[in-house]
């Protein structure tokens, strides 16, 4: 059996989406941010899916599909689908997907708004519609889409925000694949960046965890050193986080 070597990454982004939403929406889709009533919490739930879709393998390098409801202004709740495609190909279903998302979260939402954002990280460049044809009838959807493989590697890395830091990291961690040496080097330097005073600890602790799975520090192979400097660093911010009740 040959396991998937990029699926510890998959898990990362599904943790940076559902712990790091509002400050992924607050960068990224700064339109319903400005709707957004920042003192309610952002609540996840579930999507009944197909059962051929309710299973996690090994061997798939699928997407993680976040629903979540979002409190917004006028006491309505925009259901928000947020999706992280983890590949190295590109895939030909990738909108199609986009589009059974959005077609499960409108069939779950009972009131409210609904929109679809994505975490790109495949190779294509026209990826935000799609249109199904049948038997005369059409329906198609326009999402927006953060094509991470497009950004300015440079301008990345010094962006401060912290999920600007999170990004940076998937990027590295995407590019270099599973050369060893390199993800030692990018998760050194983004053990660094986390020490950054315009942090407060909860984003440190937000950018360390995403790139410790990211760069799969869990590995044997992993340089020793660097495996316990993240886990003193990461053990400082939580027992900080506990005292202060966060």
């Amino acid at each position: 059996m040959i396991l998937n070597p990029h699926r510890w990454r998959d898990f990362a982004w599904k943790k940076a989406i559902v712990f790091g939403m509002k400050d992924a929406i607050a960068y990224l889709m700064p339109d319903l941010a400005s709707d957004m009533v920042a003192s309610k919490k952002i609540m996840d739930f579930y999507v009944k899916k197909r059962p051929e879709e309710n299973f996690d393998s090994d061997f798939n390098m699928r997407i993680s599909d976040i629903f979540m409801s979002v409190p917004v202004k006028g006491g309505e709740m925009s259901c928000l689908a947020c999706l992280a495609w983890q590949q190295h190909e590109n895939d030909k279903d990738f909108s199609r997907h986009v589009f059974d998302s959005y077609v499960l979260l409108r069939d779950s939402s009972s009131a409210g708004k609904a929109t679809v954002f994505v975490i790109y990280l495949g190779n294509s460049k026209n990826v935000n519609n799609y249109t199904e044809i049948c038997c005369g009838s059409v329906a198609t959807i326009k999402f927006r889409s953060f094509h991470l493989l497009s950004c300015d590697v440079d301008q990345l890395r010094r962006d401060k925000n912290a999920i600007a830091r999170v990004l940076y990291a998937g990027r590295m961690s995407h590019e270099i694949g599973d050369d060893l040496r390199l993800r030692e080097q990018y998760a050194a330097e983004l053990l660094n960046m986390a020490d950054d005073r315009s942090y407060d600890r909860n984003q440190g602790t937000f950018i360390l965890e995403f790139s410790e799975t990211m760069f799969g520090l869990k590995d044997p192979n992993i340089c020793r050193e660097l495996r316990n400097a993240y886990d003193r660093k990461l053990e400082s911010l939580r027992d900080y986080s506990k005292k202060v009740g966060r």
